[in-house]
């Protein structure tokens, strides 16, 4: 159920979806492309008061649900890892401009359970429903299933390129 995301709860679930450009796969799972993503997103989680109850990245899009503090950190948080994963994975591709198509897709979960499961159910199982892998923990690309899976936190390095 969407809900309007300017006024939504304190503590709500809220369901991300960032596809790129034309469909490209620029997020292909890779060695540097997961260090990447592992990266943003915890740099992400630093800066601003949204936590990841879960997430993946497929060939064609990401998909995330997030706790975020209100609309406004969730809006700082998508803007910070969509800018600077374009950024970074524009440079593993040699791809100039966005890799996003448009904004991010948000969608407030309902506060019932049943659905929130079905959200988190949903989301781990991505990977097998586009015929990519034969169960989730197969996935080599970057996702939280690991961690859901054996417990324990998704470790990332960020990699100051002001820096630089």
């Amino acid at each position: 159920m969407a809900h309007d995301l300017r006024n939504f709860p304190p503590g709500s679930l809220v369901e991300v979806t960032c596809r790129t450009i034309q469909g490209r796969q620029l997020l292909r799972p890779s060695r540097e492309l997961n260090e990447t993503v592992y990266g943003v997103l915890g740099r992400a989680v630093e800066k601003y008061p949204v936590g990841i109850v879960s997430f993946i990245y497929l060939p064609t899009y990401g998909h995330l649900l997030l706790l975020p503090e209100d609309a406004e950190a969730l809006a700082r948080f998508l803007g910070f890892l969509n800018g600077n994963l374009s950024k970074r994975i524009g440079r593993l591709h040699d791809w100039r401009g966005p890799i996003w198509d448009g904004r991010y897709h948000p969608v407030v979960v309902s506060d019932e359970p049943e659905a929130q499961v079905a959200r988190l159910k949903h989301l781990i199982g991505q990977a097998v429903q586009e015929g990519l892998v034969a169960r989730p923990e197969d996935w080599p690309g970057p996702s939280s299933i690991p961690q859901l899976l054996r417990g324990g936190p998704v470790r990332g390095v960020w990699f100051d390129r002001t820096a630089e």
